[in-house]
């Protein structure tokens, strides 16, 4: 796949998406990116990447393949996967976007993200094919996202929501 690249951030509230003031948007997104430039995962460095401002000095854990979490303003925040982040919302992002949750406080909020699949993955997924490799596609992104991704690429043997760990248990 390509570099995710953020298209939006949404607030939750009640079970209501509120829509962001451009300077809102902002501050969540300057948090988010506080927390993501310590990681290497691909959504961390998407977020990073979409923040040119100053960021918060932060003491940043990281639960690998779960999320990220520091203390802001005496409150807990966090970054990453829905369970992680402890959101309570339903909010289900459309097949089309990857999603990474923050949640400070009672602010919960989904982060959509657009990923696009190299123009040559195809070519490269026929080409070991043929020479008789099986092709397994493991990632830690929701089965909507996946599911399209292996339908686009032709890939049989798929698996979704995965962390490091496991993905290395069903290599094993």
């Amino acid at each position: 796949k390509g570099s995710p690249k953020l298209r939006d951030i949404i607030l939750m509230k009640n079970g209501e998406i509120v829509y962001l003031s451009n300077e809102t948007r902002g501050y969540y997104l300057k948090l988010a990116a506080s927390l993501a430039v310590k990681s290497r995962h691909p959504i961390s460095q998407a977020i990073s990447t979409s923040y040119n401002g100053i960021l918060e000095e932060l003491e940043v854990s990281e639960n690998q393949g779960f999320g990220l979490e520091a203390k802001f303003q005496n409150e807990i925040i966090k970054l990453g996967r829905r369970e992680f982040c402890g959101i309570e919302s339903n909010f289900k992002p459309d097949a089309n976007f990857l999603s990474s949750f923050l949640k400070l406080g009672n602010d919960e909020l989904v982060l959509l993200f657009e990923d696009d699949v190299k123009m040559d993955a195809g070519l490269v997924i026929e080409k070991l094919k043929k020479s008789g490799k099986k092709i397994i596609l493991l990632s830690g992104d929701s089965e909507n996202a996946v599911s399209k991704v292996a339908e686009q690429l032709n890939i049989e043997e798929y698996y979704f929501d995965k962390t490091p760990v496991s993905k290395v248990q069903i290599l094993e």
